[in-house]
């Protein structure tokens, strides 16, 4: 009798545990089509200039826009939260590359803190100006494309903004 009921709740946990697993990932993080709303966080590593942190929150938020995406200034009315790093990258062998390489990088997290979507670029440009416009032109873009895969995926039919 003991040999059964064990061997029954055995199969029973083993017949569950892919229906608990389905059910526990699909709440763990909105898909990516459902963001439109996007709140900007500080930068993780702050600019040295004060110029550099409004430049790049100005392309940031003009980049989205160009997308659809709504930038909101508050974190509670946003569907989710992008987080950045820009960087110089350092030198090799002590000689900075000529011109000068910066790496961008992103990650859009869920409210709830969950990681949607993250992309790293490298950019070389003179213009430190120029360079995070051309950085942060690729980080958008490949969100928004990332984004539209998450829509075809669930079965809508977008173009080339978020609706």
């Amino acid at each position: 009798m003991f040999l059964r009921t064990v061997t029954a709740l055995t199969v029973l946990l083993f017949c569950l545990t892919p229906a608990l697993a389905r059910s526990t990932a699909g709440a763990a993080a909105p898909a990516l089509h459902k963001v439109t709303k996007i709140y900007i966080s500080k930068q993780e590593n702050l600019p040295q200039d004060v110029d550099s942190e409004v430049r790049l929150d100005r392309v940031m938020r003009k980049e989205l826009a160009k997308y659809g995406f709504v930038v909101v200034d508050d974190r509670e009315k946003a569907d989710a939260v992008l987080f950045g790093i820009v960087n110089e990258v350092s030198p090799v062998n002590g000689r900075a590359p000529n011109p000068p390489k910066y790496r961008y990088e992103y990650r859009l997290e869920s409210i709830e803190g969950a990681v949607l979507w993250k992309a790293t670029s490298l950019v070389s440009n003179r213009s430190k100006a120029l360079a995070d416009q051309r950085g942060l032109e690729k980080i958008v873009g490949g969100l928004f494309k990332e984004w539209k895969k998450s829509a075809t995926r669930a079965g809508i039919v977008v173009g080339n903004k978020v609706s």
